[in-house]
């Protein structure tokens, strides 16, 4: 996980520390951030959540259950989204902001 993070903030052109949390302190932390104000929430759930890999598996994509499965992908969803809209969606860009 911490590859995968590295290799956004390169792309990103962000630098920043990743600071490794045992769960234990990550779910005491939560307790406390379910009930803060504002958008940044973490629940004891969530830490809970974090704990096993959600990852689809090679059965579920033989059975076909994935998105793709379905016969919804990208760029599916991409027109079906221009069509609801009527504007088109663009993929985030991320832009460096100097200090």
């Amino acid at each position: 996980m911490r590859d995968i993070l590295q290799i956004i903030l390169a792309t990103i052109e962000r630098d920043r520390m990743l600071v490794s949390l045992p769960f234990g302190i990550a779910k005491l932390q939560a307790l406390f951030l379910q009930f803060a104000p504002g958008a940044f929430k973490l629940t004891p759930d969530q830490v809970e959540l974090l704990r096993s890999d959600n990852v689809v598996s090679e059965a579920a994509k033989a059975a076909e259950l994935t998105l793709e499965g379905s016969g919804s992908c990208r760029t599916r969803w991409r027109r079906s989204c221009r069509n609801i809209s009527g504007a088109s969606v663009k993929p985030a860009s991320f832009a460096h902001k100097s200090a």
